[in-house]
């Protein structure tokens, strides 16, 4: 979830976050690998189907129950 939400608000940035960033610390190297600008798109279009299928069941349900 967290892996996805930063993907996404990396689409937000107005400069994208390169590929691979490695960090250098005493106790050893950190890397952390972002999403290429694909990845992130398909990322963000299936949370976005995704959250509006339960949208639609969730309302489809209550209309049900409601009548």
């Amino acid at each position: 979830m967290t892996y996805a939400l930063q993907s996404i608000t990396d689409l937000a940035q107005r400069v994208y976050p390169p590929h691979v960033v490695r960090v250098l610390s005493p106790t050893g190297d950190s890397v952390t690998y972002n999403p290429t600008v694909p990845e992130s798109i398909a990322i963000f279009l299936a949370y976005m189907l995704l959250g509006i299928v339960l949208c639609l069941v969730i309302y489809r349900k209550r209309q049900l129950t409601d009548v």
